[in-house]
């Protein structure tokens, strides 16, 4: 199955374009997934801890949908954080 190469490790910015305090996008994305309570967590939770090592992971299309839904459905998150983070799941 082929992978598709994501990197989150950038810096997650604000309305204004600028970096804001806290670390990578993925890094705070693995911290939620740690957080939250669903069922696909074991397989989640194996994407977070690549995730938190803020180096690009590759996803095969299954991980990536698990992965996208989970930012959408996430009640939790902001508009603003689900947005950086779906933008770099195109």
């Amino acid at each position: 199955m082929a992978k598709t190469k994501i990197d989150l490790s950038v810096d997650f910015k604000g309305l204004d374009g600028k970096p804001l305090e806290g670390g990578s996008i993925g890094k705070a994305l693995a911290e939620r997934i740690a957080q939250s309570n669903t069922k696909d967590s074991p397989k989640l939770m194996l994407i977070a801890f690549d995730l938190y090592s803020d180096k690009p992971v590759e996803l095969d299309s299954v991980d990536l949908a698990l992965l996208r839904k989970f930012v959408e459905d996430d009640a939790a998150m902001t508009n603003l954080f689900k947005y950086r983070i779906l933008e770099k799941l195109k």
